[in-house]
């Protein structure tokens, strides 16, 4: 018994490691127009990378445990935190987390 929960807790663990290693980093705007474009391809530990500028749009994060951030989280630098902006694209949320996220 103890050998099979060891062979259990080793299998966690690799396919956790897994995860992480193939993680992807998608551009917004360089590899997608929209940062909802973005997410919807994302997977479970991605990171979407957004550029600079004015993205007027509602974005949804679907339950994806993921991470959308702009060009601060790689350089610290607040300029790009202040020029990456979104806005909505009408009345309503800017940002909707109404599934299984689990932290902003």
């Amino acid at each position: 018994m103890k050998i099979l929960n060891i062979i259990f807790l080793t299998i966690i663990l690799q396919s956790l490691a897994l995860k992480t290693v193939f993680a992807e980093i998608i551009k917004v705007p360089e590899q997608f127009p929209e940062i909802q474009d973005a997410i919807d391809y994302a997977s479970d530990g991605d990171t979407v990378l957004v550029y600079p500028g004015i993205y007027q749009e509602q974005i949804w994060f679907g339950g994806k445990e993921i991470l959308v951030d702009s060009l601060f989280i790689l350089t610290n630098n607040p300029a790009y935190r202040d020029s990456t902006v979104i806005q909505a694209s009408g009345k309503g949320y800017i940002i909707n987390f109404n599934s299984s996220e689990t932290h902003l």
